[in-house]
């Protein structure tokens, strides 16, 4: 249990979440790069977010604005193993043809 972030991690998390089968995952990044994928910076974060995307129907990456574009040290998933990425602001021009063969969709999410 990581106390500061708020969030499990660890071989005891990793296991536990192998034998879950999950219709929707929700994931947060902290880097999103077109060719190199999901990062994040905390290896023990990276591990257990692969078994989450390995174990649900639907993968959604949830950033904002200032995660797109970087890298981190920790690779996850590359874009094609995700469903969605939900964001507050829309993908960078170039990437629209790219995201779409890869089958991302990304939504643009609305202030209240």
């Amino acid at each position: 249990m990581n106390a500061k972030h708020y969030r499990v991690g660890g071989p005891f998390a990793e296991k536990m979440m192998k034998s879950f089968y999950v219709d929707k995952a929700f994931l947060s990044m902290d880097g999103v790069l077109l060719h190199k994928g999901l990062t994040c910076y905390d290896p023990e974060r990276a591990e257990l977010a692969k078994h989450f995307i390995e174990n649900a129907n639907e993968s959604i990456v949830l950033t904002d604005h200032s995660k797109v574009g970087i890298s981190t040290l920790c690779k996850v998933a590359d874009l094609k193993e995700i469903d969605m990425v939900i964001s507050d602001a829309a993908a960078p021009e170039e990437w629209n043809e790219e995201l779409q063969a890869k089958g991302v969709t990304w939504l643009v999410a609305k202030e209240l």
